[in-house]
Formats: structure tokens, C-alpha cells, sequence
């Protein structure tokens, strides 16, 4: 037998109209073996087989004027080959034509609307002109939504009328969130605590009959209808404790049914319905006295929206989808980018903080689906996923300067630890990118330095964090090759990437100290000359200036010489490979820089020491290569 969970995914997927390839793919992206895929794949043929035949049997039945058979039962227990079946049962059971969902769906609920908002219109046109009394437009209202109610749910029993059955229920509930709302807000009728308790009893009898029914379309509906509600009879009051709540109390309704469906329609028809009244009303009578309430009721809102694509998975065992994270991604989006605009203005400090905390609680969510449904890996990796996002976003918002680097950097090794010690990929995957993020702002805000007084090569704070970051990337380059067995294919030359990056930027490093050095030197001769501009020429023409400018050409080129010999050495020792392409890169700049830049720049002195101390590295290094010739050839056909 094949597993209901998977079964019930692929039902759900069919009916979302998505093909067998694609289904497949995002099963095996969480997890299912192939096996368990195909025995689902082929129960759900035979399934839906049975139902065509049904189908087909009972209207040749009532042609044919005999009893209708019972379903069709298979003779034997081995699989079937539907493939020849397919065509007889699609001409039975034709697809939905497109005049048929015009007229027959998109009609009810235009129809449903309209009719939500004249009955909106004369409530307000009755008040306005005294045409019946308060209470009678309550009355009528109280009679109106049951009777429709009712209608939908005597109509949903025959199968013919079934679909149609929904927009009538969902209209009937429009009509009661209308009027008790109208009874409460616009004519004030009744006590908010009465209005709240039956606007739950509302919505419990809208998400008891869409479960009922199983039917998104009725949830759907329903949530349409409480939504439009407060638009409907706006008195341009301002309400905020009563107009939230009453879109709390819709959105735990949906909570709810979470529970027991998972209906993707009707998260998003909640979530942008709950965020568009969010919106207006913040345009219009947000105050920053009303701070709190409004942050929380929009965390309330938040939770409700991060729980329900998940509530299946925590105490039903159901599989997350891409859909269900997408979801989430949005929510999170949402909810601290109106948090940050709110806080920003007054607590600043403090929002680092808040940040952090929100991903503490993915990270949180994530370790109970861990603990209750280990196999649904798409959940956890998707809410874990976002609290390293937020926790990467809290840096920058709460530190300032080289903190943001230095705390980045702290967080790549340690989620780089975490995935080797625990053996997950996507940590080890998300550690490398905040790596790339911390190598980035490194490069964007402390390339460019000036030097200050007291400036001394090599012990500064600019060379040091250059250098903490280049020992850091030689720790991981290490890791990694270490751990090869452990690796993924496209992992397994991360150990190559991460020492090619670390010898680049320790030169780049090196390079720039002495560069700064000649910066120094520069900055004092011109406040000794009292020249604030370094480029006139009486001041470039100076022996001093020459000078300054040889000894960093003469510096640069024989730091990068010795460092292509280091290379060298190290990638046969190590049979290293990167580092032996590097070193012989390494060398032909320096060849080109010596014969074209310092044959000319260069004057006497310098230009001696450049050429004897390239010549004197490039005869060592060819030496060692003939003195263990055997040795270095042997090293590089094991390597290659």
C-alpha cells in the first residue's frame, strides 16, 4: 500500500493541475523514495479509474434502463495498465469547457457580490432616510443569511447543484458578518462583546460547513464576504480594538480549518485581506500613540500566518510544499518590514533585537516539525531556512562598521561547524553565502583607506581584519579537504575555491600594505613641503617622490615573487594543484610587471635588486624542480 500522505499530495497537486513529472520532482525534493512515488502514482490510476468507471457504468445504466452495478472491483491484485482506459474514461468525464466556468461559477460569484453590496447600500440608505427601523434592518439581515445558508446546504445534497451550492452558503455568511457588523459598528445595537461572540459562531459555522463539504471554494467565499465587510460600512470612525478584532476572529477561523486542510486559495484571499485593512486604516488613523496595539495585533496576524501552512505537519503528519514556504517567505517579508517602519523612528536600538527574536521563532517552529514529522524536510528546511535569513539580517541593523563584518564572519564559521558536526548540507550551502556576503562588505569598505597620524605598516587595525579573514579561509579551505568523504559533488571544490581566495587576498592584503606605506610617506613629505596637492609636478619631479615610488614598484614586485615561490613549494609538498597554477600565474605577472613597468620605472639601485631578485627566485625554484625531479613528477600523476 502506498502512503496516504503521498497520496493525498498528489490528489491535491492533480486538482492544482500540475503534471506527473512535477509532482514527482517535489516529493523526491523532501524526501520519498521512488518506490513509494510509483506505488501512489499507480493506486491514485487505479482510483481514479474506478471513479470513471462508475461513472460510465451508471449513465449506461439509467440508458439502458437496468440497475446501476456496484463499483468496479479488479479481479486480481497486480498493477493494471491504465494507459489503454485513459481515452474511453476522458470521453465520459469531459474537462470543465470554458463557458461553463464563466456562466456556472464566475457569474455566482459576481452575482454573490453584487448582492453583498446592494444589501450594503440599502442598509445605509435605509438609516440615512428612516425607512425602517434599526432593528428591522437587523431583523431582515438575521433572516436574510440563515435562509441562504440554509438554501446552499439543502442544495449541496444533489450533486447537480453541488458547486453552486457553495456560492449560496457563502453568500448567506456574507449576509450575517454584514449584519451583526452593522449591528455592532454602524448602529451600535449591540455590545462589542455580544458582536464578538457571534461573530465567532459565524465563522465556526463557516469553517464547520467548508470542512463539511470539503470545499475551498465555500472557505473562500465565506472570507471574501467577512473581508469586504468593513469596506461595505465604513463610518469613517476610527475603531481600531473592534475592526482588528474582528479581523482576528476571521483569521483564526481560517486557522482552524488549517487544521484540517491545507487551502492555499483561502491563505492568500486571508492574508491579502487582512494586510489591505491593515493598510487603509493605517493610512488613515495611525498615530504613534497607537504604537503598541497596532505592533500587537500585526504579530498576532503574523503567528496565525506563520502556523497555518505548518499545523498539518506538526500534529498530521502532512508533507510541506514550495507553496507552503513561498507563503511563509512572504509573511516574514511583510510582517518586519511594517515592524521595522514602525519601531525605526523611536527604537532603533532595539530592532537588532527584534530580528533576532523572529528567528529564533522559525528556528523554533522548525525544530518541533523536527521533533513531530522528521520526513517533512521542505518544512523545516524552509522555516530554518528564514530565521538564519533574519538572524543574518538582524547584524547589519543592530552593529555598525566593521562589527557587521566581523559578526558575518562569525556566523559563517559557525553555521559552517554546525553543518559538518550535524552533516547538513543546507547549512554548510548557507554558510558559504554569508562567507561571500562578509568577503564582499570587506572588499567595498576597507579597500580604499587612507592612513592617519601614528599609521604603522602591519599593525593597524585595517591589516589585521584583512588577515583574520585570510587565516579564517585557509581553517575552512582545510575543513573541507578534510572532509571530501562527507561532501556533495559540488561541494567537493569548495576546498580549492576557499585557498584560492585566501592566497589571492592575502596578496591583495600585502599589496596594500605597502602601497599605504608609500601613501604615508607621500602624505608626510607633502606637509613637510606644505604641497596640499600631490599631483603638481614641481612635487613629482622631486628625488624624494621617485624615490618613495621605486621602493613600493622594487616592494610589490618582489613580495609577489616570493609568494609564487611559497606557492609553489606548498602545491608539491601538498600536491596542490590550485596552488601550483596559481604560483605559475603568480610568476608570469611578475615577469611581465619586471621586463615592462619596472625596466622603465625603475632608476639604478632598484632596478638592479628587481631583476637579480626575480632571477635569484626563478633559478631556485627551477633548481628544486631538477633537483627532486622524481619526486615532483610522482607527486603530480597521483594528483592528476
Amino acid at each position: 500500500m502506498a502512503k496516504a500522505e503521498i497520496k493525498q499530495y498528489i490528489e491535491a497537486a492533480i486538482a492544482r493541475g500540475l503534471g506527473q513529472p512535477e509532482i514527482e520532482a517535489s516529493l523526491k525534493a523532501v524526501g520519498w523514495s521512488q518506490d513509494d512515488i510509483a506505488a501512489a502514482f499507480s493506486e491514485q490510476e487505479i482510483t481514479s479509474l474506478r471513479r470513471d468507471f462508475d461513472a460510465m457504468n451508471a449513465r449506461l445504466s439509467r440508458l439502458e434502463g437496468r440497475p446501476v452495478l456496484g463499483g468496479y472491483q479488479p479481479a486480481v491484485s497486480t498493477p493494471v495498465n491504465t494507459s489503454s482506459l485513459r481515452p474511453i474514461a476522458n470521453q465520459v468525464i469531459k474537462p470543465e469547457s470554458v463557458e461553463s466556468k464563466v456562466t456556472g461559477k464566475w457569474f455566482a460569484v459576481i452575482g454573490i457580490i453584487a448582492l453583498l453590496f446592494g444589501v450594503a447600500f440599502f442598509l445605509k440608505y435605509a438609516f440615512e432616510n428612516n425607512l425602517i427601523g434599526v432593528t428591522g434592518r437587523v431583523i431582515m439581515g438575521l433572516v436574510a443569511g440563515p435562509a441562504f445558508v440554509f438554501l446552499g446546504n439543502f442544495l449541496s445534497s444533489k450533486e447537480k447543484y453541488r458547486q453552486y451550492s457553495f456560492f449560496i452558503t457563502g453568500g448567506g455568511l456574507a449576509l450575517l458578518y454584514l449584519t451583526v457588523y452593522a449591528a455592532f459598528s454602524f448602529y451600535h445595537l449591540v455590545s462589542q462583546p455580544i458582536a464578538f461572540l457571534f461573530m465567532v459562531v459565524i465563522t465556526a459555522l463557516g469553517i464547520t460547513l467548508s470542512l463539511l463539504e470539503k470545499s475551498e471554494n465555500l472557505a473562500t467565499l465565506s472570507l471574501v464576504g467577512g473581508f469586504l465587510t468593513p469596506f461595505l460600512l465604513s463610518t469613517g470612525v476610527d475603531n481600531q480594538f473592534g475592526l482588528f478584532t474582528y479581523i482576528l476572529i476571521l483569521n483564526l477561523g481560517f486557522l482552524a480549518a488549517s487544521f484540517f486542510q491545507r487551502w492555499h486559495k483561502a491563505y492568500l484571499v486571508n492574508f491579502v485581506g487582512t494586510y489591505l485593512v491593515f493598510s487603509l486604516w493605517f493610512e488613515n488613523f495611525y498615530e504613534k500613540s497607537k504604537l503598541f496595539p497596532t505592533l500587537f495585533f500585526l504579530s498576532i496576524f503574523f503567528a496565525i500566518f506563520l502556523l497555518a501552512p505548518f499545523l498539518r505537519s506538526l500534529w498530521r503528519r502532512a508533507v510541506s510544499s514550495s507553496t507552503d514556504f513561498a507563503l511563509t517567505a512572504i509573511n516574514a517579508a511583510v510582517y518586519f518590514g511594517l515592524s521595522y517602519w514602525l519601531l525605526k523612528p523611536d527604537y532603533e536600538p532595539y530592532l537588532g533585537f527584534f530580528f533576532a527574536v523572529g528567528a529564533l521563532v522559525h528556528v523554533f517552529l522548525a525544530q518541533l516539525i523536527s521533533y513531530s514529522h522528521r520526513e517533512d524536510r521542505y518544512g523545516i528546511l524552509a522555516l530554518g531556512g528564514l530565521g538564519l535569513v533574519l538572524l543574518t539580517a538582524a547584524i547589519p541593523i543592530q552593529l555598525t562598521g566593521r562589527g557587521i563584518t566581523f559578526a558575518w564572519l562569525i556566523e559563517a564559521v559557525m553555521l559552517l561547524g554546525a553543518g559538518f558536526w550535524l552533516k547538513n548540507y543546507y547549512l554548510r550551502a548557507f554558510s558559504v553565502a554569508v562567507f561571500t556576503l562578509a568577503t564582499l562588505r570587506l572588499l567595498i569598505t576597507e579597500t580604499y583607506h587612507r592612513t592617519t597620524a601614528g599609521w604603522q605598516p602591519l599593525l593597524n587595525d585595517r591589516f589585521f581584519i584583512y588577515l583574520v579573514f585570510c587565516l579564517v579561509m585557509f581553517m575552512v579551505a582545510y575543513w573541507y579537504a578534510r572532509r571530501q568523504l562527507e561532501l556533495t559533488p559540488p561541494e567537493k571544490k569548495l576546498s580549492t575555491l576557499f585557498g584560492l581566495s585566501a592566497n589571492l587576498l592575502l596578496a591583495f592584503t600585502l599589496s596594500m600594505e605597502i602601497s599605504m606605506w608609500a601613501q604615508e610617506k607621500w602624505r608626510l613629505l607633502r606637509e613637510a613641503a606644505q604641497t596640499p596637492n600631490v599631483f603638481k609636478p614641481a612635487f613629482r619631479e622631486s628625488d624624494t617622490w621617485r624615490s618613495i615610488q621605486n621602493a613600493r614598484n622594487l616592494s610589490l614586485s618582489v613580495l609577489w615573487a616570493i609568494h609564487a615561490a611559497i606557492l609553489m613549494v606548498v602545491g608539491i609538498v601538498y600536491r596542490l594543484r590550485y596552488a601550483r597554477l596559481l604560483a605559475l600565474g603568480g610568476f608570469v605577472v611578475v615577469i611581465l610587471k619586471v621586463f615592462l613597468v619596472d625596466i622603465g620605472q625603475l632608476k639604478d639601485l632598484y632596478r638592479i635588486i628587481s631583476f637579480i631578485s626575480l632571477g635569484a627566485i626563478l633559478l631556485i625554484v627551477s633548481f628544486l624542480f631538477y633537483r627532486y625531479k622524481e619526486e615532483v613528477k610522482k607527486f603530480l600523476l597521483e594528483n592528476n
